[in-house]
């Protein structure tokens, strides 16, 4: 057998291991191989002809060889595979059940994705060091108290994630974004974070947590404000009698209300037709024209303001 003929059953070959992979249900990492790995895998098939040509069983040479080839073939693909974007889906998983731990007090959870020296770095609460100090602060200050819990969410569309290699090869990655933070199911403060997660024995571990920026947000510091006419905000201007503030008055100023008192002055927004928020705080008031203001914070009716005169 020729060089050329051999050459072309190498090629065969090749593509036998292509269908290999497809029937055996493997990942398909094939579909991202790149020209430079496809050259790499032709090298392969060369430096094995020569071979070949030098052997007359050849047959027993190929299965041989052709176990090598599908290793070869198998780590350059998984190697190429863990720097395309389904890093950052995989990431983003192993990211997801560590915070799902921390939000429903799964401890064992979270411990699945901590290294045991992992180093928690937050601009309030100081620095942590080691997975044990990190699981005793979840316990005693976000689990601690039933009624009053904390929760965290990830914003999402701010999340980037970071491939890190050496020399081409992937040993971690860095995950960038924002998150919002709740207590009893309603939005407190939102900050930035940054996590290095680092692969080790084919587990990905978060060796370093940096929680900064905190800042007090609120559902209201998203919403949208309505706009109602000049007349429409008039009907609610007036004297107002609160058991807490004494009278409130309550003036139009250019698209929204001002509500006035001895202590306190808010300028307020119209969410709907009738109930107007505070942008930066979790208040809204609601108008039954007529007859009084109910004064809602963090959910709940705290005061009733009752009308006086227009």
């Amino acid at each position: 057998m020729s060089e050329s003929e051999h050459l072309a059953l190498l090629s065969d070959m090749v593509e036998t291991c292509y269908l290999v992979f497809y029937e055996l249900r493997l990942p398909p990492y094939l579909i991202y191989l790149n020209k430079a790995q496809k050259k790499q895998g032709t090298m392969y098939c060369n430096v094995i002809c020569k071979v070949v040509c030098l052997c007359e069983d050849y047959k027993k040479l190929i299965q041989k060889i052709m176990k090598k080839v599908l290793v070869l073939l198998l780590l350059s693909i998984t190697s190429f595979a863990q720097n395309t974007p389904d890093l950052k889906g995989l990431i983003l998983e192993k990211d997801s059940l560590f915070w799902k731990g921390y939000n429903t007090c799964d401890y064992s959870l979270m411990e699945q994705f901590l290294a045991t020296d992992v180093e928690f770095y937050h601009d309030k609460g100081g620095l942590m060091l080691g997975s044990e100090p990190v699981i005793e602060a979840t316990r005693k200050n976000i689990c601690g108290d039933v009624n009053n819990k904390i929760t965290r969410q990830a914003i999402i569309e701010s999340i980037e994630v970071y491939p890190l290699e050496n020399n081409g090869e992937l040993y971690g990655a860095v995950m960038r974004g924002e998150h919002y933070f709740y207590q009893n199911g309603r939005r407190t403060g939102s900050a930035k974070f940054n996590h290095l997660w680092l692969l080790e024995e084919n587990a990905w571990l978060m060796h370093r947590i940096l929680s900064f920026d905190h800042q007090a947000s609120y559902e209201n510091s998203d919403q949208e404000k309505i706009r109602l006419t000049e007349n429409e905000l008039s009907q609610f201007v007036g004297s107002y009698k609160s058991q807490n503030f004494g009278v409130v008055n309550v003036e139009q100023s250019g698209a929204n209300l001002l509500i006035k008192s001895v202590s306190m002055v808010l300028e307020v927004s119209p969410k709907t037709e009738n109930i107007f928020f505070v942008k930066d705080r979790d208040l809204e008031f609601q108008f039954v024209k007529g007859v009084r203001i109910d004064v809602i914070e963090k959910g709940a009716k705290v005061d009733e303001v009752i009308f006086i005169k227009p």
